[in-house]
Formats: structure tokens, sequence, C-alpha cells
């Protein structure tokens, strides 16, 4: 095995700080910071669900080869990271979701809470919060490679501005939607955040399970209809990461739109954590001004 324990003394001899993060969405944001002075690499893959994902001998080499360890913390990589760090405390891992005030869950999901925590992971949806983790990665940068702290200040700045610019952009795009439409209804609990800070009405529907082998439990089918009618909600999101027909049922059966297309957990090929924000306000903005 390749010993990088030295080589964060300096990258200003040529060297680079090896990070490994758990998402492509973290691994965006250690290179909007680190630029040239990091080697930075996602145990997850883009594209892929990160509550199916699990690691195989190349990823677990990778992580312990790094640096320092990236994660979003709150329960959200399951146990596969708690395992390995535990077999590996020397490991250095940097927990960013719980540097960023995150929020409860709603006690009514506890049928999903099984393998999650009491916080919900899903904080890239406030950019303000993604700004505090930026800040971080910075400040362990700096101490990492005190060499070159103040180009990692300087970028985090700039990279701060575009947070900034996006969080009043998606103010400008949602105030365009009526109060009485500024609500999504979704299949599970991962929008909390974008509800809080931009003033829209979360909905998360119990979807009954159409394809468990008993079927949808009726009292499941009753109370996600009332909640449909109570509120007046016209349309239903999907996200891509899951292939869930239980929603499309239930739309239909209560005659509301289906939205597809939503990205919840990770970033496509390519695609950077502000254009993976543009494009989910796009499609609620789309779905919801009509």
């Amino acid at each position: 095995q390749t010993d990088f324990s030295h080589s964060a003394a300096s990258s200003s001899d040529g060297r680079v700080i090896n990070i490994t993060t758990t998402t492509p969405m973290i691994a965006d944001w250690v290179k909007q910071v680190g630029g040239e002075h990091v080697n930075v690499q996602s145990i997850i893959p883009p594209s892929t669900d990160p509550h199916t994902f699990q690691p195989g001998a190349k990823d677990i080499a990778s992580i312990t080869d790094s640096n320092y360890v990236f994660a979003i913390g709150l329960s959200y990589e399951g146990l596969w990271l708690t395992k390995l760090l535990n077999n590996h405390p020397n490991i250095q891992v940097v927990n960013l979701g719980e540097l960023v005030s995150p929020i409860a869950f709603d006690s009514h999901g506890d049928h999903e809470s099984h393998e999650r925590g009491l916080y919900d992971p899903h904080f890239w949806f406030d950019p303000l919060r993604v700004s505090s983790a930026v800040l971080k990665i910075s400040d362990v940068l700096s101490v990492a490679d005190s060499v070159n702290a103040s180009f990692y200040k300087g970028k985090a700045e700039v990279y701060l501005d575009k947070l900034e610019a996006l969080d009043k952009n998606i103010f400008r795009d949602l105030s365009n939607i009526p109060e009485s439409n500024r609500k999504i209804l979704t299949e599970h609990e991962s929008l909390g955040y974008l509800g809080e800070r931009y003033e829209i009405g979360i909905l998360r529907a119990v979807i009954p399970n159409f394809t468990s082998e008993s079927g949808p439990r009726p009292k499941d089918l009753v109370n996600a209809i009332e909640l449909i009618r109570s509120r007046d909600v016209s349309v239903i999101f999907m996200e891509k990461e899951t292939n869930d027909k239980s929603a499309e049922k239930l739309a239909d059966e209560v005659g509301i739109r289906v939205a597809n297309g939503l990205s919840v957990e990770t970033l496509e090929i390519g695609q950077t954590y502000v254009d993976f924000m543009k494009y989910n306000i796009d499609v609620i903005v789309s779905n919801l001004d009509n």
C-alpha cells in the first residue's frame, strides 16, 4: 500500500492532499476549495443511489490511503462506513452534516427509521448550510497544508459568493409560484431543508407499498388520499433515484399529476452541485407554476 501519510505536509513541493469523499456532491465542494492542490475521489459513483451502495475492496483501499475522509454523516452513509471506520480508527473523518445545524426528521416517518438517524442528512437543499460545510472544508485543508492556506481561503470565498447567488436565484424563481401552490408532495422525506429555507410546504405521503406481496395497507391508502385532498395537492414529485410504482398508482387513484425527474441524492456524471440545484428548482417551478 502506498504511504500518503506525509503528503499533507505541503503541496508547494508538488505533492497533493489525498481526499476521499463519500458522495460526488462533497467531492465537488472539495474540488471547488482545493483546486489543483487536492486529489479527490468519491467512493459512491455519480448517478448511484447512496442508500443501496456497498463499497468494494478498491473503495476501502482508497479510504484507508486518504489523508482525510469527508462524509455527510447523520447516518446517511449507512453501516458500511461505520464498520470501516471502526476497523481503521486512525482514519481522519469529517462529518459535515453535524456542522450545519441539522433539522430533525418528522416523527411520522418512524416506519423509515430502521436505517436512519434522528436528523435529516439532506442539508444540501439549503445553499447556506452548504456554505458552512465549505468553510469547514477550507479549514481542514488549511490545517493539512498550511503553506497554501490563503489559496484555500480565497477559493472558498469565491465559492461562497456563488452559493449566495444560487440562494438568491432560488428565492427569485420560487417567488413566482402562487402561495396556494407552494407545496410539494414527495415519496420520502428529503426536502425538509428546501421547505425550511424557502417557505414551501413539504408534504410526505406515507405512500403505500403496492409492490410488496401483501400490497398496500388500506389505512395507508386512505391516509395518503386524505392528505392529497385536504391540502389540495395537484402533483406528486417522483425522484430519479427510485423506481417505485406506488406513487404513480396513488396519483392515478386520486387523479393528480406525477412529476418525474426530481434528483435528490446524488450528482450525475459531470454535474456540479450548483447545476444540481438549478436543475431541481427548474423541475419544481415548472410543475408548480401552473
